[in-house]
This record gives C-alpha cells, sequence and structure tokens, in this order.
C-alpha cells in the first residue's frame, strides 16, 4: 500500500495540486482497502471522511490515515473546513465526485472565501491503476477463478424452458458461493434473438431448442474484478453458426498473437477487425476490441497508447447479427514482459447443450 501512496503523491505533485479529493468507493478502496466516504490527500496527508456509524468498522481496517467523523448533513461542510484552513489553491478532483457533491463543495468554499481552482482528473484511473501491483493483480486473478468455477455451473444448469432471469440468478448465486464479494457490472444472459444486443439485461424469455445464449458476468474481489462472456447453442449448431463463431475466434487469436509490449493498442483493434471483415462480417463487429480492467487503457480505435506490461485488458471481440444472433468470446488478458497471458481458462468453444 506504501507504494499507492508514493505514486498518488507524485501524481498530485506531476499535476501542483495543493489538495486531492476521492469519492468513486473503488478509488477510496485502492488506497485504503475500504470502499467507504471520501478521500482527501491536503500537501500529501490522507484524510478519510466518514459517517459515524462507519466510525468503528473503518478504524479496525485502516491504518495511516487520519479518520474525520461528520453526520451525513455536515460532511461536505467539514471537508470544506479543511481545504479552508490551508492554502489549497489547486483541488484535484475525479470524475467519481458527483455533480450533487462538487457544487456543495465549491458553494461551500466560495462561502468561506477560499477560490479554488478544481482540476478534473479524467486520466486518474488510467494513470495510477494502469499498471497492475502484485496486490491489485491477485484480486484480479482470484476473480478470474470465480468466472471460471461460475461458468462450470452455467454448462450443468442451462437447459430449455429456464428463463434468462433464471440463469442469471443462478449465475450470480455462483458467483457469491466461489468468493466474489461484488459484481463490477450487471449480470447479462441473452438468449434467441436477444443474443443481437451488446448490451441487454435479463428477461422472462424461456430457452428454446435452438437458441443461442450469450452470459457475461463481472464477479470483483477487492478492487480487481474479471469479465466474462461465452456464447452457447441448445441442441446442435448449424454450419452457419460455427462458422461465424470462428470468425470470433480468429479475431481473438489475432489481437492475442499481437499484444506484446510496445505495440499500438489501435493497431491490435485494427487487426482484430481487419480478421473480421475479410470474413464478411465488418459491420456486424459493433465495439471495441477490449477495455481495461481496474483503469488504464481500451483496446480501441481511440485509444493512442501502447501495450505496456502491468496492463490488463478483458478482450471481447464479437459479433451481432440482427434477425439471427450473436457471438461473444470475452477473456481477461494480463501484459507480462513476454506477452499476454490469459488469466481466464474456460474453454472456448461454442458449447452444444
Amino acid at each position: 500500500m506504501n507504494a499507492r501512496w508514493q505514486a498518488l503523491k507524485q501524481y498530485a505533485a506531476q499535476y501542483h495540486l495543493d489538495a486531492l479529493i476521492l469519492g468513486e468507493p473503488d478509488d477510496v478502496q485502492y488506497f485504503t482497502s475500504v470502499g467507504a466516504g471520501w478521500l482527501l490527500m491536503l500537501k500529501h496527508r490522507p484524510h478519510l471522511f466518514v459517517f459515524p456509524h462507519e466510525e468503528r468498522l473503518i478504524r479496525s481496517r485502516v491504518t495511516g490515515v487520519e479518520i474525520v467523523v461528520a453526520s451525513p448533513h455536515r460532511m461536505w461542510s467539514v471537508i470544506a473546513d479543511h481545504l479552508a484552513k490551508g492554502p489549497h489553491v489547486r483541488v484535484g478532483y475525479t470524475p467519481g465526485l458527483s455533480q450533487k457533491h462538487f457544487a456543495q463543495l465549491t458553494q461551500l468554499l466560495y462561502a468561506r472565501e477560499r477560490h479554488c481552482q478544481m482540476v478534473l482528473l479524467d486520466d486518474f484511473k488510467r494513470a495510477l491503476r494502469g499498471r497492475k501491483d502484485a496486490s491489485f493483480l491477485e484480486e484480479i486473478r482470484h476473480s478470474c477463478r470465480v468466472a471460471d468455477q461460475a461458468y462450470e455451473r452455467v454448462l450443468t444448469l442451462a437447459e430449455e424452458g429456464m428463463t434468462e432471469q433464471q440463469l442469471a440468478g443462478e449465475i450470480e448465486y455462483a458467483l457469491r458461493r466461489y468468493g466474489a464479494e461484488r459484481y463490477a457490472a450487471p449480470t447479462m444472459v441473452s438468449s434467441g434473438p436477444n443474443t443481437t444486443y451488446p448490451h441487454t439485461w435479463p428477461t422472462d424469455r424461456s430457452f428454446r431448442q435452438g437458441d443461442l445464449l450469450v452470459v457475461d458476468f463481472s464477479p470483483q474481489v477487492g478492487c480487481g474484478y474479471a469479465d466474462f462472456s461465452r456464447t452457447l447453442i441448445l441442441g446442435r449448431a448449424e454450419q452457419a453458426h460455427k462458422s461465424a463463431y470462428e470468425v470470433v475466434l480468429r479475431a481473438r487469436a489475432r489481437a492475442l498473437s499481437l499484444l506484446q509490449p510496445g505495440q499500438l493498442l489501435q493497431r491490435v483493434h485494427a487487426e482484430a477487425r481487419r480478421e473480421i471483415i475479410r470474413s464478411g462480417y465488418g459491420r456486424y463487429f459493433v465495439h471495441a476490441l477490449g477495455h481495461a480492467i481496474g483503469g488504464g487503457p481500451d483496446l480501441s480505435d481511440q485509444d493512442e497508447g501502447v501495450v505496456a506490461p502491468g496492463q490488463v485488458f478483458a478482450l471481447e471481440p464479437a459479433l451481432y447479427i440482427p434477425g439471427w444472433g450473436g457471438f461473444k468470446v470475452e477473456d481477461v488478458v494480463f501484459i507480462e514482459a513476454k506477452g499476454p497471458r490469459v488469466l481466464t481458462k474456460s474453454r472456448t468453444d461454442l458449447v452444444e447443450l
């Protein structure tokens, strides 16, 4: 944890910040091990502002941070008081600070005749959490193991007549059972025509023979999480299903061959997309090739960064073909000095149930 604090101090110095406030639970947890309260760095000294009912638990888990207790209706007044005590001219904040709280804080500072320059730190996660330290990586690995175990349950449970909502419930039960503390994103289960949407939610639609099924879930342990997807089919797959799915797997393989330190992220995305276009399915790949896990650059045509050791990506090539079906495989990939290591170990074939 000391290395994280040092990195935070260096980041504040880079932006010439007199103070820095973090309000997103994952950011607070990353530095304190508890995802509660508001973390304020004042000239490199951390303060954690918490509610009275949280104090006892937080004091038992957090060390090296000054705990400040305030009631809900007084919280932002107390934070403003601390900022007003010193020459805090430049105050950094992350997108995790809501508009409501931002407005409260700036109004309270103005009332105290403190005209601070508020600096939005939109690169915070990328800069501080892009390269994973050992403890962060172990939380991600743990989450990946949970995802793999839950998928094994999916293979034994999914059957004709079950609804999307029922399978989603079984997945979430399995994730908790195998060690997930929470879910980094809503669990998605889609079937038949619903698989053609990149982002959906479980409905009461019942599975039917011949249906494609797409499951997508994100167990989280600590600050680390997995983002995992697989495609299955109820019954025998037709050749057209197999052909479309093979395109997704070829795009995945092409991306993995290019995920080497120093490679342009845009090139990884472009080459995987080119593989799909060559197969005639280009218009059905409608989102980025992947995104960062826990902060960092994304695998997209918009990111001008490079692949670097310590990064972790969710690699998710997919096809969404209106009126027919969706095909998706998503894995967590860690970048080592020698190249990519896939942390989710589940089988990637089109499973016939």
